[in-house]
C-alpha cells in the first residue's frame, strides 16, 4: 500500500515546514549573536560576528570594515530607503554563485547588511562557511541605520568600482 502522508503530498506544506526551520536557525543564531558584545582588537581587527549599527558605523568610519556588503534585492537597494554609501550589492539569493567577486576580501573585514537583519545573518553564515575570516552581521539592517540618522545614499546600483572606471 502506497500511503503518502499529508507532508509528502503537499509541496507547499514542505516549503512552510522548511521555512520555519530556517527561521528558527536564523533567529536562534541572531539570539546567540545578540548575547555577545561586539569587540574589536585594533591590532588584529578581530571582530565578533554581529554588531549594532552604531558600532558598525564607528568601525566603517575608522577603516576597520573594508567592505559593506548589501544583500538585499536591487529593487530594495534602489528604493526610497536607500543604501549605505559605497555598499556593494549582491542579493543573498545570488551570493553563493557570486562568491568569487568577494575573493579579494577573503582575509579582510566585511560588514553585511540587509533590510532588517535577517538575510544578513544568512549571508554572514554562508561567508563564514566558505572561510571568509572576518564577517560581521549589522543588526537591524538598513532600516536601523536610516532610523539612527546615519548617511544614506539613494540611486541605482552602478556595479563594482572597477566596472565604472
Amino acid at each position: 500500500m502506497n500511503r503518502k502522508t499529508k507532508f509528502q503530498k503537499t509541496p507547499a506544506l514542505r516549503f512552510v515546514f522548511l521555512a520555519f526551520i530556517m527561521l528558527g536557525l536564523v533567529f536562534g543564531s541572531s539570539a546567540l549573536q545578540a548575547q555577545t558584545v561586539a569587540s574589536v582588537n585594533s591590532e588584529t581587527k578581530e571582530l565578533k560576528s554581529s554588531v549594532d549599527v552604531a558600532t558598525a558605523k564607528e568601525l566603517w568610519e575608522s577603516g576597520k570594515i573594508d567592505l559593506i556588503l548589501d544583500v538585499r534585492t536591487e529593487e530594495e537597494y534602489e528604493s526610497e530607503l536607500g543604501h549605505l554609501p559605497q555598499a556593494y550589492l549582491i542579493p543573498v539569493r545570488s551570493l553563493y554563485n557570486r562568491l568569487s567577486e568577494l575573493e579579494p576580501y577573503k582575509n579582510k573585514t566585511i560588514g553585511i547588511i540587509c533590510h532588517s537583519g535577517v538575510r544578513s545573518v544568512i549571508a554572514t553564515k554562508l561567508l563564514e562557511w566558505y572561510d571568509f575570516e572576518h564577517v560581521i552581521n549589522i543588526e537591524g539592517g538598513t532600516l536601523a541605520w536610516s532610523q539612527a540618522g546615519y548617511p544614506i545614499e539613494k540611486g541605482a546600483w552602478t556595479g563594482p568600482p572597477a566596472e565604472n572606471e
